[in-house]
């Protein structure tokens, strides 16, 4: 099989890198220097080479270049990076593919498994494309269409969105091995009269209100899990609160979304709309992260509390 390059941060990039056969794992990878990069720790656990960069213009340092040269790199994967320049791009002769977790030319952008889900999209996608001089713009190799299942949230649909990637870079790379001229199948984006865009997310998204975002608020918590958190209240007292493992129930009719549920022991609901989020660990500001009836020891009232 032909050697390739891998370039990616974080978890979602860490995801793409790791192939069931291994004759599919790359030869080396690029990432970012900076704490807690899985990228780093599944490239020390699978023995992978790998290089550590700064910023994104250490990519052209002679060192860079001499370790792509060195294992006869022809052609790179990208997932969750900065813009490549021009020049870095022109060192492979199979060019550059970007593994994006949308159906391009829908949701191009930095968040587009967030907005997918903020929008309550049934399907979405990803696409393998051909990296250009257009962000999220350049020819397709090939696309996979993965529906959006009703208790999915960001973590659930972007380790399957890049799992199906990580089938395609296999594709692409079986493809070269056969002789296939990939610049004569590559197809342009089409076209269409109504995009929807995937821009970052606002800071203030992160905060789930029930107040201001009304029947969206679910779909906001499930699309900022495991970052989004609430504040809940009960007279003078306010507690900022992140939910990090839950499971759904259908909410009453009779509830209203924002209304907290509890058995004082180990039970707690937050409800939303269309479903309560029945918690299984929690985790208060400035406090580590515990079990709900562990929480509930300490606030047996939370009952009299209400989601903002």
């Amino acid at each position: 099989m032909i050697p390739y390059l891998f370039i990616g941060n974080g978890w979602e990039a860490s995801l793409a890198i790791i192939s069931d056969e291994p004759d599919f794992m790359p030869s080396l990878v690029i990432t970012q220097s900076y704490p807690g990069n899985p990228v780093i720790k599944i490239c020390q656990n699978h023995s992978i080479d790998l290089l550590v960069i700064k910023s994104i213009d250490d990519i052209l340092t002679t060192s860079v270049i001499n370790a792509i040269k060195e294992r006869n790199i022809k052609i790179a994967f990208v997932a969750s990076f900065k813009k490549i320049p021009a020049a870095f791009i022109e060192l492979f002769k199979y060019g550059i593919y970007n593994i994006h977790p949308s159906y391009l030319p829908q949701y191009r952008g930095p968040a587009p498994v967030q907005w997918a889900l903020i929008n309550a999209e049934a399907i979405t996608g990803v696409t393998l494309f051909k990296i250009t001089g257009e962000i999220d713009k350049g020819p397709i190799f090939r696309q996979i269409y993965v529906p959006i299942l009703e208790d999915d949230n960001y973590i659930a649909l972007t380790q399957r969105l890049f799992n199906c990637g990580k089938h395609l870079i296999k594709e692409l790379i079986l493809s070269i091995n056969t002789g296939v001229n990939i610049n004569e199948i590559l197809t342009p984006q089409p076209s269409l009269p109504h995009l929807k865009k995937a821009p970052k997310i606002p800071q203030e998204h992160y905060r789930i209100s029930v107040r201001n975002m009304r029947e969206k608020a679910y779909l906001f918590f499930r699309a900022l899990f495991p970052e989004a958190y609430f504040e809940i209240t009960s007279g003078e007292t306010t507690l900022k609160i992140k939910i990090h493992d839950y499971s759904l129930d259908k909410i009453d009719g009779g509830i209203p979304a924002g209304t907290i549920t509890t058995d004082g022991k180990n039970e707690l609901r937050f409800c939303l709309t269309p479903f309560c989020l029945l918690i299984k660990k929690i985790q208060r500001e400035g406090k580590k992260v515990m079990s709900v009836d562990e929480f509930l020891r300490g606030f047996r009232n939370m009952d009299k509390f209400h989601i903002i």
